[in-house]
């Protein structure tokens, strides 16, 4: 789970994965993640290093449900040295899927993730660091069109509780993609 990210962002991402039984597996991610926001809000720019642990099963004859839960742990650091937005994060996320057909799948998740920042944001009005909770839940089905498009629609919530109500929120948001392949 990461926050909204709405200008330019480089990303190098890694992953793991072994078979524990034919069914179960473990592994293991990590991603490194360029946040920049352009000249007027350098200050929010960070470098973020996230890693963590999953755990995935499938089941059902024709192994059409799955479950996964992932355990994650991260750091933003500031290009700035003033900023007030590096952080600690850690958190988990779940989710469950099912397989309806050989074109239509769904998936149910959740997440929650904390976030402990390194500075006071405000140090006139609070002297307390920032601490953000975020939760969120997500719903989603995918729509295989033809061997080339796939058609996603999810319905998705976030809530980020934290003790800087300036950035405290909550709401919904709702997402139709179409994806072409190219072969």
């Amino acid at each position: 789970m990461h926050p909204r990210i709405e200008h330019a962002r480089r990303h190098r991402s890694d992953a793991f994965q072994h078979r524990l039984r034919p069914r179960t597996s473990v592994g293991g991610f990590a991603h490194a993640l360029a946040i920049r926001y352009g000249d007027e809000l350098v200050v929010k720019d960070v470098n973020q290093w996230l890693a963590g642990f999953e755990l995935a099963h499938v089941w059902g004859p024709h192994e059409q449900a799955t479950a996964r839960a992932d355990l994650q742990l991260g750091r933003d650091l500031t290009r700035d040295d003033s900023s007030p937005y590096g952080r600690r994060l850690y958190g988990v996320d779940a989710a469950m899927g099912w397989r309806f057909s050989p074109r239509l799948s769904g998936q149910l998740g959740a997440g929650w993730m904390r976030s402990d920042y390194e500075d006071s944001f405000f140090p006139s009005v609070l002297a307390d660091d920032r601490r953000d909770t975020l939760i969120q839940a997500s719903a989603d089905l995918q729509w295989q069109l033809g061997k080339a498009w796939l058609l996603t629609s999810e319905l998705s919530y976030s809530s980020n509780q934290t003790n800087v109500d300036v950035f405290e929120y909550d709401g919904g948001a709702i997402r139709v993609t179409a994806h072409r392949s190219w072969q």
